[in-house]
Formats: structure tokens, sequence, C-alpha cells
């Protein structure tokens, strides 16, 4: 059973085409029955044969439309969800017996839900053909999402943050730089490379460990100080003084923008 075709189009008036390899496993999952098709869909390992790729499993799920089988759309739309949930960053970090929460990948999380969720609805309500890049290429498109949420969480992070200049040197503070992205991190589409990451923890791992720990913290989104004594904080961590950490951060920074070429700024 041969899949619809796709009917966005893109800017040059072409139409969005599934990879080959994603028609062909649509055409051989289109084959199976429900009980089948949810059964293959609960699987996590991408080298089983039997493997849904995530494109093929949404194509299933907007299939659900026409159909009225709330039962069938549900065990679909929870095994999707756990999709996108895999791809998002993680909110919670552990550090030593303590869990916390990052507030601003908790943000893009449910920034990149919300926005996911709102194209499934008005998809299934008709007339809509937004998730067609999904079912094309469905992990680039996430990733896009990912980008639009991380560049609006880091603006509001900036925002909340007191522009105020750290002591003597009059130089905006850490959290204010790291809240703007400036941590070495270009802009969200770099981000998303796997050539950047790699070149990013190369130079991490090339400074000295007590600022490349430190850098660990702040990408994580570990307080430097805090006044209640209960918060985890990376200057208890490194048994040093808030000023230490700030100076030893500031250095690492300015490093790794050398080493990545960003001395002109994100």
């Amino acid at each position: 059973m041969s899949p619809p075709p796709l009917t966005k189009r893109t800017e040059d008036g072409n139409l969005y085409r599934r990879p080959l390899e994603i028609e062909g496993a649509l055409e051989r999952i289109l084959t199976l029955g429900r009980e089948e098709i949810l059964a293959a869909v609960a699987g996590q390992d991408r080298n089983h044969p039997d493997y849904v790729p995530s494109e093929c499993l949404l194509h299933l799920v907007r299939k659900t439309a026409s159909d009225n089988n709330e039962r069938y759309f549900e065990r679909l739309y929870v095994a999707l969800m756990r999709r996108v949930d895999r791809a998002l960053p993680r909110a919670e970090h552990r550090m030593g017996d303590n869990v916390g929460v990052d507030v601003t990948r908790s943000q893009i999380r449910n920034q990149v839900r919300d926005r996911f969720e709102e194209l499934l609805v008005r998809d299934r309500q008709g007339g809509e053909d937004q998730l067609d890049i999904f079912e094309a290429r469905f992990n680039f498109s996430l990733a896009r999402l990912r980008a639009t949420a991380r560049e609006r969480a880091w603006r509001e992070a900036a925002r909340q943050t007191p522009l105020e200049a750290d002591g003597e040197d009059g130089e905006l503070s850490l959290e204010v730089e790291t809240a703007a992205g400036s941590l070495a991190l270009p802009n969200p589409e770099e981000w998303d490379d796997p050539a950047y990451r790699s070149r990013l923890d190369a130079a991490i791992r090339s400074l000295p460990s007590e600022q490349s720990r430190i850098i660990a913290m702040l990408r994580i989104g570990m307080p430097i100080d805090s006044n209640d004594p209960d918060v985890v904080t990376i200057s208890k961590l490194m048994g040093c003084v808030e000023k230490t950490v700030r100076n030893r951060a500031k250095k690492a920074i300015a490093a790794l923008q050398r080493a990545l070429d960003l001395e002109g700024g994100a």
C-alpha cells in the first residue's frame, strides 16, 4: 500500500518528499493490522528490523483523524509524544544526592510540546499541512522547534536577570552572559549541529580541570552561589568563594570563544 504524497511545498515550490527509506518503511507498516502496528511502535530499538521511524509513527497518528477509533489514536499518540520527550533536553539534573530542575530547560520542553500538540490538533481538524515536513524529516523539524523555544527561553532569562556589573571591572555579570546564551553558543542552528557540539565538547575538555567543571555545572543551570543554605551551588561544590568561581568561569568562557572563533560575539 503506497502512502499518499505530502502536499506542503518548499519555498522553491517543490513538494516535500519523504526519504526513500521512510517511504519503504511506511509501505511495509501500512500492510500490518492495528495490533501489529501497536506492538511495533512500542519498540525502542532503532536497530531492530521492525522499528517504526518517527516519520512513520506521525503518519499513523495523522491517519487516525478519519477512522474515529479513539483508543487506537491514544496509544499511537502516547508513543509519538514519548519520542518527542526523548528528543528534548532533560530539565532534571543530579549532583550527588541532590536533584535540581533547570528552569530554562523546563521552559524549552514545555514550549516544544505545546507547539507540537497545537500542530497535531490543527492537523486533525483538517486543512493544515504544517506537519508534512515532520513526516519528511522528523528530527530536523523537531530541532527547529527546539531552537525557537531555546531562543525564546534565553531572551526571557536575560530579561529576568538584572543587568548589573560585576564588582570592580564593570563587566556584565556572569549570570547575564550565560542567560543571554553567550556561553560559546552562537546561535540555535549551530548548537544543533553535531559537529559544533563535538568542537565545543572538545574545547571544554581542553580547559583546566577546575574551569571545565565550572562550565559543566553552568550548562546544567546550577547557580554560582545562593543565600539559601540548602541550595546546591558551584561555590559549595568547588570549595571556593563566589568571586573565584566567577573569575575562573570568565576565563573559561573567553578560552572557549577563542577556540571556537567566537570572539566577535554570539
